[in-house]
């Protein structure tokens, strides 16, 4: 059974791999290096892999996907798009993915904090997100 921690800490897990899934969208799209291309692509899989993890273990205890609404969907892209505005070198785009992943690595390590009755196995789903991120900050830096 999944208890109120373990559901929140979920969400939390759903909501920072699909903001970091939908910031590798944004930026492949301005992309000119193949090789900087299928690694990001590499690492939307393994998001998308430990979203699908967390959402499992939401809907097996009958709880309710997380979902972005559209308003913050809009803000980020305008966000992402007004830091690459003038700027749209692999450099700069490595640099502000990294700068993106360390921000839901900080809210990640919060939320573990925060909801410290959570089970062992919700956790464990926790650490190998903060892995799958410490693991694309260390492939993203050799494009700096």
């Amino acid at each position: 059974m999944i208890y109120k921690d373990d559901l929140e800490l979920m969400h939390e897990i759903q909501k920072n791999a699909e903001y970091l899934s939908k910031n590798i969208k944004i930026v492949t799209q301005m992309i000119d290096d193949n090789q900087m291309e299928l690694e990001l692509s590499k690492q939307n899989l393994d998001l998308s892999s430990i979203a699908g993890k967390a959402a499992k273990e939401v809907l097996n205890s009958s709880g309710k996907i997380y979902h972005d609404n559209v308003w913050s969907d809009i803000r980020q892209k305008n966000r992402l798009k007004r830091n690459m505005l003038f700027n749209i070198s692999n450099s700069h785009i490595a640099d502000i993915m990294i700068r993106e992943n360390q921000n839901c690595i900080a809210n990640m390590w919060l939320a573990r904090k925060h909801y410290h009755n959570a089970s062992v196995q919700s956790m464990e789903v926790a650490q190998e997100f903060l892995d799958i991120e410490k693991g694309i900050i260390r492939s993203l830096k050799k494009f700096l």
